[in-house]
């Protein structure tokens, strides 16, 4: 069970996080949003959450996007070369190569299949497209297998309308960011809101779905009102 204080702000600063859900070592999440909805800071927080969790996980991190979120952690490895196994005492290894080369790519994730139990979080998802309709084999395995490795994964991305359906279809937690503001037509099917960022004070929301369910995403207009849904479950 994942208990994680929740919080909103304004003014163009967010603090986001997910609450009371019940997890497996090997689940898949995605977490898609706009850049500055507040993606990278519950994945960042889910990451440590999963870490207390499951102390004998190693996590994997595949930073391409370069913005600094990950460069204090533990195990940076930079360099367009796929880095090696950590040692055994190493929890994190945090890969930001410069240019994403797609076999270097493929070599790591190989890796981290061999390496279980562990957790890959991959900021942004769509490193793993190399072209068009040409996806990871790597990582859909990863997704296909993930439990019963057990490797779990917590990937991002901003480009939805980039990344193979599967994507979607295969995690079992999916999460949509937004600030509130004007929808993006890109992805009115898929229900989520990707607003303009220039609000200067905002509320946070967002739609959750279980890969099970049958219905449509449940969309929860603040945080407080997620918890409280999830308690009355």
């Amino acid at each position: 069970m994942l208990n994680v204080k929740l919080e909103q702000r304004t003014n163009n600063t967010l603090t986001t996080s997910l609450s009371n859900m019940q997890v497996r070592a090997g689940d898949r999440f995605l977490l898609m949003g706009t850049s500055g909805s507040g993606k990278t800071t519950a994945a960042k927080l889910l990451d440590r959450k999963l870490a207390r969790l499951y102390p004998y996980h190693r996590h994997y991190i595949l930073d391409s996007k370069h913005d600094g979120d990950f460069d204090k952690y533990p195990g940076v490895v930079r360099g367009d070369m796929a880095p090696g196994k950590p040692d055994r005492n190493s929890r994190y290894q945090v890969w930001q190569p410069i240019q994403e080369e797609p076999d270097q790519i493929e070599q790591w994730l190989w890796m981290i299949r061999h390496d279980a139990p562990a957790f890959l979080l991959i900021d942004e998802l769509y490193t793993l497209v190399y072209k068009r309709n040409e996806y990871s084999r790597e990582f859909n395995i990863l997704q296909k297998t993930g439990r019963s490795l057990p490797v779990g994964s917590i990937v991002l991305t901003q480009e939805l309308s980039k990344i193979p359906a599967n994507a979607y279809k295969q995690s079992v937690h999916r999460f949509g960011f937004y600030i509130e503001g004007e929808y993006d037509t890109r992805i009115r099917n898929l229900m989520l809101k990707f607003p303009k960022l220039e609000q200067p004070e905002h509320e946070f929301g967002f739609y959750y779905q279980h890969i099970k369910s049958r219905g449509e995403p449940a969309y929860y207009e603040s945080i407080q009102a997620f918890l409280r849904d999830r308690k009355e479950r």
